[in-house]
C-alpha cells in the first residue's frame, strides 16, 4: 500500500458489518477506517483486497451553492446568476425538472442554461442553470432553484436578494428596449442611443454601464454618450451603443446602468445575418373579368441579391380578398422550391394566376421566406411581391353615392323620392339577382319604384333607376344601404338622412286689444309672434280666428313668406274691430301640419259717439310755414271714423284722413286736434304718445305731435276723452316713422 515505510509492513483487520480496524504493529498508533456495508464486505486475502458489488446512485452539487443577487432596484432589467452543478455520484443524473417553485411575486424566474429538463448528466459532467430577478417589492427576497431528478434525489439552491426602490429610469424601458434589426455578421448596427435618470432622492456615485455582452458596446468618448461617475439627482444622461454580431443569428442583450445606491436596466434585441439578400419582383397582371375564371398564368421571378447563396424556407401566394390571386399548379408552379438554393446573382420564378371576385382593384402578394438577413424579423419574416389586377366585366356605376336626403320632419311622412342610377359600365351583360335596403334603419329608407327590379339585365350602357324615399321613426342621424348583387358581386350605395322636428311656440299666450268704439273700424295692430324652437322649418298653414267670425282683423305680416327656419320666427298683427257693445273674447289658432297653438283674444266693445268732428287745418309754430302737403290719395281712407276722432293734421294745410294701421307717417310732426261733440262737452282729455302725456281741459285741445328724435319704427298715439255727463271715450292709432321721399331737392 502507498504511504507505508520502507520495512514495515500493514496488516489489515475486517470484520463484516462493523468497520474493523485497521492498524500498524509495533506499538504505532491505531488508525480506523469506516467501511459501508451497503457498499459490500470487505475480504482480505494474501496478496490483494476484494470487494463484493453495491449499487450505484447519482449526486448533485451546486456551486455557488446558493445564489446571491444582493441588492437589486426594482427597475433593473433581469439581474442574472448562475450556478454549476455536477454530478459527484457514480451514476448519470437523469434531470426531470427545473423549477422555481416559491418565486412567487418575488420577480424571480428561470433564465436558460446548459441543464435542461428530460437531459441527463453524466458522473463527473457539470451543466449549469441561471437565475434571473426583476424585483417586483423592495425589501428582503427569497426563492428556492429546484433540480428534480427521474429516480435521484433533489438538489435546492436558495435564491436570495434585497429588492430596492427605484433610483434610476431608462429609455427606451426594459419592456421595450432597442432594436437594432438585422446586421451583417462582423458589421456594425447604426448608433443607437439610451436615457438614464436619476428618479430617487439621491445623488447616484459609481456610476458605469455594463453590457450582457461583448456584441453590444458603447461607444468611445463624446460619441458614447454623456453618462459619467456621478449622476446627481432629478439629472438625465446617455449611453450610446452599437450591435456588432459575430455569428448569425437573433440574439437579446441586458443592458444596465449601475450605481452604488441603485441600477436599471432594458435590452438590445437584433439578429447577425449574412450577406444573404432577396428580391421580389411586383407585377400588374391587368384587367380580368370577373366571371371568366382564372387568368393565364404570370411569371414573378425571386432573386438572389446577396454575395452568398440563397436558401428558400417556404413560399405562399395570398390575396386580400381569399383566392383572387393563386399559385398556378403543376409545372406552371415556377422553378422556386424549398429544395433550391439560389446562388448570388441567380433567381427562380413563381407562377400565378389572377380570378377577380368583383369589380375594381384587387390586391394580394408572392411571400418568399428564406434565410436573406434583409428581412425583418430574420428568418420569420417574409420577402414580398405585391400582387395587383383590376377585376372587371362587367361594371356597375351607381349614381349618386351616397345618397343624402338632408333633413325631414319626423312627423311629416315620407319625402320626396330620390332616385339612384344604376348604369351597365362595363364591357358585358350586367345581371341582378337582388336589390334591397338593408341596416337597422333599412325600414325609414322605403323603396319607392323605378325601373330596376331584382332579376334586371343591362346591356353595356344601359341603366335603370332605383327609387328611393325617406321616412325617419326618430329624430337624428338615421342611415342604411341600399344594396344590388349580381354577376358584378355586390355594389352599396350609403344612404343618410337626418329626422328632424320643428317646435310651434306662439305669443303672447293671451292678447288685450282693449276697448273700440262699434262701427269706428280696426284698432291699431298688436303682434303674435310665432316662433320655431325646433330644428326642422315650420310652415304656418292657417291663421284661423275661434269662434268664426270673431271681430278680429287678422294680417299674416311676415308669416307669409314662407316657412320659418330652425330658430327663427315670424309675426302675425291683429287688430280689433267690435261689431256690438261688449267684451269680444276669441281665440287666434295658428296652425302648421302637425301642431297647433293658440292665443287668447279679448276686446271690448263701446257705443259708437256723435258724429265725428271734421279736421280743420292749424298753423303750425315755426316761423316759416312749411308748403302745403299734398291731400292723400283715396285708396288710403280709413275705416268709419272713432267716436273720438283723431286726426293728423300738415302744417298749415288740410289733413289728410287718418292712415290706416299699415301706413307710415313720413313728416316731421304733425298736430291732433278734437272738438267739441254737439250736446257734449269734454270736461278732460289726455293724449299719449311715445311715452309722453298732455293732458287738457275745455273744450278743445291743439297738440303737436313731434315726431323728431324718434326712431324709425310704430308707435301708439292713445285718446281718452272724459265728458261733464260722466261718458267717457277712448281712441287709439298706431303709426310707423319712415324717411320721406325727396323730390326737387326738398325733403
Amino acid at each position: 500500500m502507498s504511504g507505508t515505510p520502507p520495512g514495515r509492513t500493514r496488516r489489515l483487520v475486517g470484520v463484516p458489518g462493523t468497520g474493523g480496524g485497521v492498524g500498524p504493529t509495533r506499538g504505532r498508533g491505531l488508525m480506523r477506517r469506516s467501511i459501508a456495508s451497503s457498499i459490500g464486505v470487505l475480504l482480505l486475502a494474501l496478496g490483494g483486497l476484494t470487494a463484493a458489488p453495491a449499487s450505484a446512485a447519482p449526486a448533485l452539487t451546486a456551486a455557488p451553492a446558493t445564489l446571491d443577487f444582493g441588492s437589486v432596484s426594482t427597475t433593473s432589467y433581469l439581474v442574472s446568476r448562475t450556478t454549476t452543478l455536477t454530478n459527484t455520484g457514480d451514476a448519470p443524473y437523469a434531470i426531470a425538472s427545473i423549477t422555481i417553485p416559491d418565486a412567487g411575486t418575488t420577480g424571480f424566474q428561470l433564465g436558460g442554461g446548459t441543464c435542461s429538463a428530460g437531459t441527463s448528466v453524466p458522473v463527473g459532467s457539470s451543466c449549469t442553470v441561471t437565475a434571473l430577478l426583476r424585483p417586483q417589492a423592495t425589501g428582503p427576497l427569497q426563492a428556492t432553484l429546484r433540480v428534480t431528478g427521474t429516480g435521484a434525489p433533489t438538489r435546492d439552491v436558495p435564491l436570495a436578494a434585497t429588492g430596492t426602490p427605484a433610483e434610476l429610469a431608462v429609455d427606451p424601458a426594459g419592456s421595450v428596449g432597442l432594436d437594432a434589426g438585422n446586421v451583417l455578421v462582423s458589421g456594425t448596427s447604426a448608433p443607437l442611443t439610451l436615457t438614464f435618470s436619476a428618479v430617487g432622492e439621491r445623488d447616484l456615485t459609481g456610476v458605469r454601464f455594463v453590457s450582457a455582452s461583448t456584441r453590444v458596446r458603447r461607444l468611445a468618448g463624446v460619441d458614447g454618450g454623456t453618462c459619467g461617475a456621478t449622476l446627481p439627482r432629478g439629472a438625465s444622461c446617455t449611453v450610446v451603443v452599437v450591435f456588432e454580431p459575430t455569428q448569425e443569428g437573433g440574439v437579446g442583450v441586458g443592458l444596465d446602468l449601475l450605481a452604488a445606491e441603485g441600477s436599471v436596466g432594458t435590452s438590445l434585441r437584433g439578429a447577425g445575418v449574412l450577406d444573404r439578400r432577396i428580391a421580389v419582383d411586383d407585377i400588374d397582371l391587368g384587367e380580368w373579368s370577373i366571371v371568366r375564371g382564372a387568368s393565364a398564368v404570370r411569371t414573378v421571378t425571386v432573386r438572389s441579391t446577396g454575395t452568398l447563396p440563397l436558401t428558400l424556407d417556404g413560399i405562399d401566394v395570398t390575396s386580400t380578398a381569399i383566392g383572387e390571386f393563386t399559385r398556378a399548379p403543376g409545372a406552371d408552379a415556377g422553378t422556386c422550391t424549398t429544395a433550391v438554393e439560389i446562388p448570388p446573382g441567380g433567381s427562380c420564378t413563381v407562377g400565378v394566376r389572377f380570378d377577380p371576385g368583383a369589380v375594381g382593384a384587387r390586391s394580394g402578394a408572392v411571400r418568399v421566406r428564406s434565410n436573406a438577413g434583409n428581412v425583418t424579423p430574420f428568418r420569420n419574416g417574409n420577402a414580398i411581391g405585391a400582387l395587383t389586377g383590376t377585376g372587371i366585366e362587367p361594371a356597375a356605376t351607381l349614381t349618386p353615392s351616397p345618397l343624402a336626403f338632408g333633413g325631414q320632419p319626423v312627423t311629416a311622412g315620407a319625402s320626396p323620392t330620390r332616385t339612384v342610377t344604376l348604369t351597365s359600365s362595363g364591357t358585358t351583360r350586367l345581371e341582378l339577382t337582388a336589390l334591397a335596403v338593408v341596416g337597422a334603419r333599412a325600414a325609414e329608407y322605403p323603396l319607392a319604384g323605378g325601373t330596376c327590379t331584382a332579376t334586371t339585365t343591362l346591356d353595356p350602357g344601359a341603366s335603370c333607376t332605383v327609387a328611393i324615399a325617406f321616412d325617419p321613426a326618430a329624430t337624428g342621424s338615421r342611415t342604411a344601404t341600399l344594396e344590388l348583387l349580381g354577376n358584378v358581386g355586390r355594389s352599396t350605395v350609403a344612404l343618410t338622412g337626418t329626422g328632424t322636428a320643428p317646435l310651434l311656440e306662439a305669443g303672447p299666450a293671451r292678447l288685450d286689444l282693449g276697448a273700440r268704439a262699434v262701427g269706428s273700424g280696426p284698432s291699431a295692430g298688436e303682434d303674435v309672434t310665432i316662433a320655431n324652437r325646433g330644428d326642422a322649418p315650420l310652415e304656418v298653414t292657417a291663421l284661423e280666428l275661434s269662434p268664426a267670425g270673431a271681430p278680429y282683423v287678422l294680417d299674416p305680416g311676415s308669416c307669409r313668406s314662407g316657412p320659418v327656419a330652425a330658430g327663427g320666427s315670424c309675426r302675425v298683427t291683429v287688430a280689433f274691430a267690435p261689431v256690438a257693445v261688449g267684451d269680444a273674447p276669441a281665440t287666434l289658432v295658428v296652425r302648421t301640419a302637425d301642431a297647433a297653438a293658440a292665443v287668447q283674444l279679448t276686446g271690448r266693445g263701446t257705443a259708437p259717439a256723435p258724429a265725428p268732428v271734421e279736421p280743420t287745418p292749424t298753423a303750425t309754430p315755426t316761423p316759416t310755414p312749411d308748403p302745403p302737403a299734398p291731400t292723400a290719395p283715396a285708396g288710403d281712407a280709413p275705416a268709419p271714423a272713432a267716436p273720438a276722432a283723431v286726426v293728423p293734421v300738415a302744417p298749415q294745410a288740410t289733413a289728410p284722413l287718418l292712415p290706416t294701421i299699415r301706413r307710415c307717417v313720413s313728416r316731421r310732426s304733425f298736430v291732433l286736434r278734437i272738438l267739441r261733440t254737439a250736446g257734449r262737452t269734454p270736461r278732460s282729455i289726455e293724449v299719449r304718445y311715445a311715452g309722453r302725456v298732455l293732458r287738457r281741459s275745455g273744450r278743445s285741445l291743439r297738440s303737436r305731435i313731434d315726431l323728431r328724435g324718434l326712431p324709425k319704427g310704430r308707435f301708439t298715439v292713445r285718446i281718452v276723452v272724459r265728458f261733464t255727463d260722466g261718458t267717457t271715450l277712448r281712441d287709439s292709432r298706431q303709426y310707423r316713422t319712415c324717411t320721406p321721399k325727396r323730390s326737387g331737392g326738398r325733403a
